[in-house]
């Protein structure tokens, strides 16, 4: 089973109507010799701000930029 760090799995970009700014890393998969499982890791990149559905601006919401990273 191959074992490596987190930040020297590639990053994809991934693509969609409802995605802005989201990178996938798949870090073991039965590619890796892990059958029947599969482990991902989801970069979210900051956005300017966060909106509700009614398209308002919700004041509340506090982005923790500790918690995205690259």
């Amino acid at each position: 089973m191959i074992v490596a760090h987190e930040r020297d799995v590639k990053r994809l970009k991934l693509e969609g109507d409802s995605l802005k700014n989201v990178h996938k890393k798949v870090l073991i998969s039965p590619q890796e010799g892990w059958e029947g499982h599969v482990m991902r890791v989801f970069d979210l990149d900051v956005a300017p701000h966060y909106l509700h559905l009614n398209g308002k601006r919700d004041p509340s919401f506090r982005w923790n930029r500790s918690v995205g990273h690259k």
